[in-house]
């Protein structure tokens, strides 16, 4: 099976590199032949973990602009790769990236070329949240293709207008076309949260937990977080 997994956001600061990171690692555990690339030119931290071995391949020439034609080496590398592949993209070229995969049908050739797409946004509580649901709905109403909203906790729970993303009415006229909705909740901040934070700091997965140090409850608290992770993106049918 041929997958091919964009993390997309028009928001910056919200999660993005972690959605990947996370996916990244389950494609390397749950999957075979991994191909990763990091399009950030601002902040590409996705590249900078050497398990996950992602490519960084910086298509911006403007704020406004992007490489048209990197892009298109990168879309062949997504047609011509079997297996599973992730492209994490930055909030800087959220616009005119959407803008050239909405006039060259990327997601559509994608499909065509026996690939399934899926779409990995994250959305937040607090003062970013009307944001990342503006980038949510232009993902939603621009390409084809099955989207994951990632609910992250971080900056609060993602409380819209006293709902769920599940209760609103976006989400009820696209939910033919949303695999799911993953929840990233707020760590505890004196266990788990150092933990992840120690290990995104070293540029270390979750399965280097076991070898790194790490004592046995934080060990146990990783490999929990590992497992419940995994299993939300086996849910929606990565």
């Amino acid at each position: 099976m041929n997958i091919v997994n964009f993390v997309i956001q028009g928001k910056g600061g919200v999660g993005k590199s972690f959605v990947a990171w996370v996916i990244g690692q389950y494609g390397l555990e749950k999957r075979e032949n991994t191909y990763y690339a990091d399009l950030d030119p601002t902040n590409a931290s996705f590249h900078r973990y050497p398990a996950l071995n992602a490519e960084h391949i910086n298509i911006s020439k403007t704020d406004k602009e992007i490489d048209r034609r990197r892009f298109d080496d990168v879309v062949d590398a997504l047609c011509l790769h079997e297996g599973f592949s992730l492209v994490d993209t930055g909030a800087p070229t959220f616009l005119p990236l959407m803008s050239y995969i909405t006039e060259n049908k990327t997601f559509e050739l994608l499909e065509d070329q026996g690939r399934e797409v899926y779409i990995h946004t994250p959305i937040v509580g607090g003062p970013a949240m009307e944001q990342t649901l503006v980038g949510l709905q232009s993902i939603l109403e621009s390409c084809p293709g099955r989207v994951v909203i990632w609910e992250n906790e971080y900056f609060g729970a993602v409380d819209i207008d006293g709902k769920r993303i599940v209760e609103t009415q976006l989400y009820k006229k696209h939910q033919d076309r949303i695999a799911g909705v993953i929840k990233i909740a707020k760590y505890p901040a004196d266990t788990l949260a150092v933990d992840i934070k120690t290990i995104l700091e070293k540029r270390m997965v979750l399965a280097d937990s076991k070898t790194a140090g790490f004592r046995i409850p934080a060990q146990n608290r990783i490999e929990n977080f590992k497992r419940d992770m995994f299993d939300q993106l086996e849910a929606v049918g990565l």
